[in-house]
């Protein structure tokens, strides 16, 4: 959630209009509008004028009112004071109820409460906004509901979604700032999902385009995101990344300029990122600290993740196996804020799909109530025949009631596999694991039994996706899983942790049968022939062990411990299966 959850500000972009109140020729709804689309471009001089407004509220009509409180209460958000804002705007719903007003109203609810964390509101307030704009004439504000759809669901991982908001604002091509957005939103989800060098030349033009429209931050977040999404340590040449370094300081003025908390840390912790990849470690950890510091007033971001892993691989390289592990502890914790966050914004999701069913199914069973009512008045005035004919009629309605209480099931079974079996290779999700591990722990350990834990790691898997595309990517993942689950002929847990990276857990074998079991997997997956897929390439995977002996019997400690073990495999090469007490002797030897 890198954008929208440090500053709502970025959210919507106005054309620049310098309007004062006090010119007799304009009307007050004209001063107000020039008001609302400089909040964007000059905060100050927007306060400025909407002070300047204040003491004319009293010839305002009712409409103008509702829209200038609706102004005050944006300011009042944009320092930051969320929860007052949220209780003054639901009361401004109440008493406002034209639809360019519910419009604003519902956008910026949902805008907010993105922000909080209150995702299933959020996702309501948007899809009644999104309703909205088929009632109101005016380009501007339907502009900013595409945008903050197409913001919304890009964050809600929804990227088919987003783009598609993407695009109805680029085609619609209300104006440049417009275009602007569209394609800031559209390209941001391209270079996620590893498409940036296929955009390359959009990507440039969208960048030049929001440059020439004074949008410099969505300028600079594309920018930034295109280092972040091509630029590889193991696949990148030297002269690649020095150039690439050499730009983004080039930024440094730019990005200082903006005031914007939230780029500041990216850049900085993308600064770290690429000084390290130029052998620079000191200068990257300085700049990942920079980013770490400013970061504490933003809370959990991927930017800071990043920033913790360069200062991870910096204390490995030194040999500060101690300052490496408190670094990995904490990251470990921001990432699994950042994945309950993510997965509240996805069950949010499907939760409101799920309610709208349920709602349009209790109407559809509303309706057959009634006509089940006036069946049984007629039908009671007629001979014993025709009740006869009512009580067919009532076991048919009956019947189709259960149908539909049956598809509500069905659905509901549906979101519960959904949230608890990854689609792709249908093992596990990391919330799933969790809480089954976490269960299998507290039995173990009531017993003092024995259970190990393997985190696996594809070995280069990025550059699969990169040459061959993500179809090929995906074929690796499922016969991967498959070819584990070949191996495995003992009682074994297996989850997806996320992108390449797996879990597997067994509480019925020794550590040394454990690591008799993932070398066989090992070698198995090196074993794998590519030739189904339709290329040819090498598939490795790394392997960190540990057991609850060495690790106790709590899932983060286990996580973090085999996470170090499979650091150390990928430091030795890669293709490899490291147990966390060879780590924990080259430690005690260099102690000693």
């Amino acid at each position: 959630m890198i954008f929208l959850r440090a500053s709502w500000l970025t959210v919507l972009l106005g054309v620049v209009v310098i309007v004062h109140a006090t010119e007799t020729d304009r009307s007050f709804m004209d001063a107000l509008n020039g008001v609302e689309k400089i909040r964007k471009t000059k905060p100050d001089l927007f306060k400025q004028q909407l002070d300047e407004l204040s003491p004319m509220q009293s010839q305002f009509s009712v409409e103008e009112r509702c829209y200038y409180d609706f102004l005050r209460f944006y300011a009042e958000g944009y320092e930051g004071n969320y929860e007052s804002t949220i209780k003054n705007v639901n009361a401004l719903n109440e008493r406002c109820p034209s639809p360019a007003n519910q419009l604003r109203i519902k956008k910026f609810l949902a805008n907010i409460q993105m922000i909080t964390g209150d995702f299933k509101d959020a996702i309501q307030n948007l899809n009644d906004a999104i309703e909205l704009t088929e009632s109101v004439d005016d380009a501007y504000l339907v502009s900013q509901v595409l945008n903050v759809a197409s913001i919304s669901y890009r964050l809600m991982h929804q990227d088919s979604l987003s783009i598609k908001y993407a695009d109805l604002l680029i085609n619609a091509n209300y104006s440049r700032e417009d275009v602007c957005l569209g394609q800031f939103n559209k390209y941001r989800v391209l270079m996620r999902q590893g498409q940036a060098r296929q955009h390359e030349n959009e990507i440039e033009q969208a960048t030049a385009n929001c440059q020439n429209s004074q949008n410099i931050i969505a300028a600079l977040f594309l920018q930034l995101d295109w280092y972040r999404y091509t630029i590889d340590k193991s696949s990148t040449a030297d002269t690649e990344i020095a150039a690439a370094l050499d730009h983004l300081l080039s930024l440094e003025s730019q990005v200082a300029d903006t005031g914007f908390k939230n780029i500041h840390v990216y850049y900085q912790a993308l600064l770290s990122r690429l000084y390290f990849m130029a052998g620079q470690s000191d200068m990257a950890n300085v700049s990942a600290k920079k980013a770490i510091e400013e970061n504490n007033v933003i809370g959990e971001t991927e930017q800071l993740l990043m920033a913790m892993e360069v200062l991870v691989s910096i204390h490995l390289e030194r040999g500060q196996y101690q300052q490496a592990y408190r670094y990995l502890k904490e990251k470990s914790v921001v990432e699994n804020e950042i994945y309950q966050r993510k997965l509240a914004t996805q069950v949010a999701y499907y939760r409101v799909l799920h309610e709208n069913l349920a709602q349009e199914l209790e109407i559809e069973q509303l309706n057959q109530n009634n006509e089940l009512l006036r069946l049984e008045n007629q039908l009671a005035a007629e001979t014993a025949k025709r009740q006869q004919l009512m009580m067919l009629l009532i076991a048919s309605l009956l019947l189709l009631l259960g149908v539909w209480a049956f598809k509500i099931k069905k659905r509901h079974d549906y979101f519960k596999e959904v949230a608890e079996i990854d689609h792709l290779t249908q093992v596990f999700t990391r919330k799933a694991f969790e809480e089954k591990v976490r269960v299998m722990l507290e039995e173990a350990a009531e017993t003092n039994s024995p259970v190990n834990l393997a985190i696996m790691d594809l070995d280069h898997f990025k550059n699969v996706n990169d040459q061959y595309g993500h179809l090929v990517g995906d074929w690796v993942l499922k016969q991967v899983v498959l070819t584990c689950e070949e191996v495995a002929d003992e009682d074994i847990l297996v989850a997806r942790l996320g992108g390449e990276e797996f879990c597997l857990v067994s509480p019925s074998i020794s550590q040394l049968q454990m690591m008799r079991l993932m070398e066989k997997m090992r070698a198995a997956i090196e074993a794998m022939d590519s030739s189904d897929s339709g290329a040819i390439f090498d598939i490795t995977a790394s392997f960190g062990v540990t057991t609850t002996a060495l690790s106790g019997y709590r899932v983060s400690m286990l996580l973090t411990h085999a996470d170090l073990a499979l650091f150390e495999a990928k430091n030795k090469g890669r293709n490899e299966v490291v147990a966390y007490d060879e780590i924990m002797q080259d430690v005690m030897a260099v102690k000693a």
